[in-house]
């Protein structure tokens, strides 16, 4: 098993099938490339190169905010960093803008978030000028095209929309700015609330991240996000 082209571990001859290998102590903070080559009479096997996320989560805690006026190290993903751009007076988490074709951007919060059984509200702004769907299609069609999405997980591998996705068709502001192929803009933005029991019971511990899903041929400016404001 390789990451980073480096191998990390390896392991004996093993039967045909699915298995799950636990590896400690890599201390790997960022996305980097994972990989399996494995040997059979003499000839060697390469798996597809993954990009995988890795970090080391932090204390669990009841409550987060964060209004980004400087990466402190609270996120870690692909896509996404937190600046001020050119043109803006305050710093923020934006994706690349434009965005890529074809791929998934991450950005997970590494403090994972104990909900609360009274005080279960997730608060923050955006701008998200993404492609708009198939006239008619709402969020899981195949023709909704892209969409940005906050998401949970209990364990960092399976996860669950907070609320559904959406696209620049949210917002009529929004729309007309991915209609006209401009830029977003900081009065474009959109306070949105989630409500974590909706999702998950209380007293469970979670993982949070945002997504920006993307299909090939077109895309839009991207999305930014500001003032997260968790329980």
């Amino acid at each position: 098993i390789l990451v980073d082209q480096e191998v990390v571990t390896t392991l004996g001859s093993n039967a045909t099938g699915t298995a799950q290998e636990q590896i400690r102590g890599l201390s790997l903070d960022g996305t980097f490339e994972v990989q399996v080559i494995s040997y059979l009479g003499g000839s060697e096997f390469k798996s597809d190169r993954l990009d995988k996320l890795f970090f080391t989560p932090g204390e669990a805690v009841t409550t987060y905010s964060d209004n980004f006026t400087s990466d402190q190290g609270n996120f870690v993903g692909n896509g996404f960093v937190i600046e001020r751009p050119t043109g803006f007076s305050n710093s923020a988490i934006h994706s690349e803008h434009p965005y890529g074709e074809l791929d998934n951007f991450i950005y997970e919060l590494k403090t994972p978030i104990i909900v609360d059984a009274t005080n279960s509200i997730m608060l923050y702004e955006d701008v998200a000028i993404v492609e708009t769907g198939q006239s008619g299609t709402s969020f899981g069609d195949v023709e909704f095209w892209d969409f940005v999405v906050v998401e949970g997980s209990t364990d960092g591998l399976n996860w669950t929309p907070l609320a559904d996705g959406y696209d620049a068709d949210f917002d009529e502001t929004w729309t007309d700015t991915y209609d006209a192929g401009e830029d977003g803009e900081e009065t474009m933005y959109v306070e949105h609330q989630i409500d974590l029991l909706d999702t998950y019971e209380a007293g469970t511990e979670i993982l949070i991240r945002f997504r920006l899903f993307s299909v090939p041929n077109t895309v839009g400016w991207g999305w930014m996000i500001d003032n997260v404001l968790i329980q």
